[in-house]
């Protein structure tokens, strides 16, 4: 599968970014007459502002689109990108993307189905078809889910070709460059910005429940499992709201884990590739 940087099935952009009349004014297309010097010079300086604040955007954008297109270029190239799956729980109506962590026992691995729990899931791998599959859980409180492929025996023979899964051997340092991966659409883009342990608590339950009711007000979804963890990523990844299981990989293509919960509008938490590993007993990925 080669993976996409823009979405086939992009979202609305809603109304159009139109000039605003100091916008007019300041490139010569319309003419007003102010009352006073001063005024005239104000609305000179809020043009100037405002063209300023969209050339930045444009800059901002340009340059995550592509940061996305390196990364997905990256993923191509290590094969990685046909290990990434889709599943989707009967009761929901989207899916949630995955990995293909063990080719050899069929394994897929995801975060919290975004619906009530379900054994019984369909899971598509690179450009596969539909799957039956069994989903189990590898750890409840670090809300990492093992999704196995019902008969891969049968299927096992248009997977045998892939290259092992370039992981790396052990967590990054903050400050690295990321990517989380969905099929079908443009790579989410950004950085690690600390490693957390064990008993290590993102927010008091004050402050917690204090943000949720701050984040619910901008429309932002974040997940329930916010601790507990052995280990965790941290990151600023925006998880699109009620999606978890992005496998996330590093710029030269390794991936380093997958992302399992967004605490806050900044903080997405990121479950190790050792750790996963340790979760998936007698396995050996790849």
């Amino acid at each position: 599968m080669i993976l996409p940087v823009s979405h086939p099935r992009a979202e609305p952009m809603g109304p159009p970014d139109l000039p605003s009349l100091t916008e007019l004014i300041a490139s010569g297309r319309t003419m007003v007459k102010a009352p006073d010097r001063e005024t005239a010079r104000r609305l000179r300086e809020m043009a100037a502002e405002r063209l300023r604040v969209r050339e930045m955007r444009r800059v901002i954008e340009s340059r995550q689109e592509a940061l996305a297109s390196e990364f997905a270029d990256a993923v191509n190239r290590t094969g990685a990108s046909d290990r990434i799956a889709s599943v989707t729980w009967p009761e929901g109506e989207d899916s949630q993307p995955g990995l293909l962590v063990d080719a050899e026992r069929g394994i897929v691995v995801t975060g919290v189905p975004p619906v009530a729990w379900e054994e019984r899931v369909l899971v598509s791998i690179g450009d596969e078809g539909l799957l039956w599959a069994r989903a189990i859980w590898l750890s409840r409180t670090e809300g990492v889910v093992a999704v196995v492929v019902d008969d891969w025996s049968t299927h096992r023979s248009r997977f045998t070709g892939l290259p092992p899964l370039a992981a790396s051997p052990s967590s990054p340092a903050p400050g690295r460059m990321i990517s989380g991966f969905s099929a079908g659409s443009r790579p989410l883009t950004g950085t690690l910005t600390a490693m957390r342990h064990r008993g290590e608590e993102f927010s008091s339950n004050r402050v917690r429940d204090s943000l949720d009711r701050h984040w619910e007000t901008l429309g932002l979804q974040v997940s329930e499992r916010r601790s507990g963890f052995e280990e965790a990523l941290v990151s600023d990844l925006a998880l699109p709201n009620g999606k978890t299981g992005y496998p996330v990989f590093l710029l030269d293509g390794e991936w380093i884990g997958i992302a399992v919960a967004r605490t806050d509008l900044h903080e997405t938490v990121v479950i190790p590739a050792e750790r996963i590993r340790s979760l998936l007993p007698g396995s050996k990925p790849g």
